[in-house]
């Protein structure tokens, strides 16, 4: 860049710039010479030939020094613009795929494809490209298999139950390459909607078997009541036209035994109502021996 610099100075010069007057117009500068226009065109020429041929060099940087010698030296070029434009945006563009910043080499894609001089770099950029197409083509396959999630296990259908296949493939999903943050957030809000849903068929489990082993609980109380009951009326002969005889269950004992009272209602004939009624005896009965003897023996 060091050659430019007399050149630059000289063209400035002669064209009656000041270094104190930044804003003076050309118009009231004086013309410059033929020499001079020759030298000046010879320069930018130049510039513009070492800068595309840092392009092609991949020099991005140095392409951009170099057209921007060219602009500072002639004002304003329709070419040197598009070309300082494609070399920016072509050092952004590859500098965006080594970090992969997607977001922004998709924006300076378009930017890069647009120029007239796209040619002139289209070869340097080309590995490039592939890599972003590959990219767009991951971001869609992850986009498919997240919309076979939902067909899996959907959080806004209250009949969708999550399984195994569900959770293997939502994790598998989250280790796919290129997985954007917006995918990955998600397939995590999806995986958090299908855990919860677990907990909750869990804990309807759970009530439904509690619900079940108090039924049966109660079905065996039952069941174990009237066998007591019916030894003991084996076990005591209570017959009477005149009584009554009742069978009170009392639950367990102490040392588990069940708990039978017997009682007598006396009803004398033409009565209506009972005009007598005495306990006859309190009974334990062990279910597992089929034994029946009276609570207060003490035998």
């Amino acid at each position: 860049m060091k050659r430019y610099f007399f050149a630059v100075t000289a063209l400035a010069l002669a064209g009656g710039c000041s270094t104190e007057t930044d804003d003076l117009q050309i118009e009231d500068a004086p013309q410059a010479n033929d020499t001079e226009v020759e030298e000046r065109d010879r320069f930018i020429e130049s510039a513009l030939d070492e800068g595309k041929q840092a392009l092609s060099n991949e020099e991005y940087a140095e392409a951009i020094d170099h057209f921007q010698i060219v602009l500072d030296a002639e004002h304003s070029t329709n070419e040197a613009l598009d070309l300082l434009a494609l070399a920016q945006s072509t050092d952004t563009f590859t500098e965006a795929i080594v970090e992969e910043d997607w977001h922004t080499a998709l924006e300076e894609r378009s930017n890069l494809e647009d120029t007239s001089h796209y040619n002139l770099i289209e070869s340097n950029v080309q590995a490039d490209m592939q890599r972003l197409d590959e990219y767009e083509n991951h971001v869609d396959q992850i986009d498919e298999e997240i919309e076979n999630l939902y067909s899996l296990y959907d959080p806004d259908d209250s009949e969708s139950i999550p399984d195994d296949s569900f959770l293997e493939q939502s994790t598998d999903v989250l280790t796919m390459p290129d997985i954007t943050d917006e995918q990955e957030q998600e397939v995590q809000e999806l995986i958090s909607a299908a855990e919860a849903r677990e907990e909750e068929i869990e804990e309807e489990i759970e009530e439904v078997e509690e619900e079940t082993e108090q039924a049966e609980s109660e079905n065996e109380s039952e069941e174990d009541e009237r066998n007591a009951i019916s030894l003991v009326m084996d076990e005591v002969d209570y017959d009477s036209d005149e009584m009554v005889i009742q069978y009170m269950y009392n639950g367990l004992d102490d040392d588990g035994y069940h708990r039978v009272q017997v009682v007598e209602s006396v009803t004398p004939e033409g009565e209506d109502q009972a005009t007598h009624t005495a306990t006859l005896g309190h009974y334990l009965v062990d279910l597992e021996t089929d034994e029946v003897h009276s609570e207060f023996d003490d035998d």
